[in-house]
């Protein structure tokens, strides 16, 4: 009695792993950015939260620009990094936190993901 596979047998089954890769890769990389963009956009609410907060305890005017100094840590762990190489920037108290030179309103917005994503370096 033969035992073991055929090589049409082993050939099928590479052929179907092949194509199931093929079905799977694009969406694993698609996830990967939209999680990198959540990621960034959870930071910069984040920012815009402590910048408020940081404004209406010390009474600072609307123009008034906080720096990390004035967040850390009393209103923020950390300054925000990552995912992805880039800059945060908090801004004044009436404007948006920005993430190079993206503001928040437009992380926000679903419609202007491929225009993000052709912006930054990932």
């Amino acid at each position: 009695m033969r035992r073991g596979y055929t090589l049409l047998e082993v050939m099928m089954v590479v052929l179907m792993m092949g194509l199931l890769m093929s079905i799977i890769a694009p969406n694993l990389v698609k996830r990967r950015s939209d999680s990198r963009l959540t990621t960034v956009r959870a930071n910069l609410e984040t920012l815009q939260d402590a910048k408020v907060r940081w404004a209406v305890e010390t009474n600072a005017s609307p123009t008034a620009v906080p720096t990390s100094a004035n967040l850390v840590p009393d209103y923020l762990r950390e300054w925000p990094a990552g995912p992805i190489p880039g800059t945060y920037s908090a801004g004044a108290v009436n404007a948006l936190p920005s993430f190079e030179n993206i503001t928040l309103d437009r992380w926000k917005d679903r419609s202007q993901r491929a225009t993000i994503l052709g912006q930054l370096p990932f």
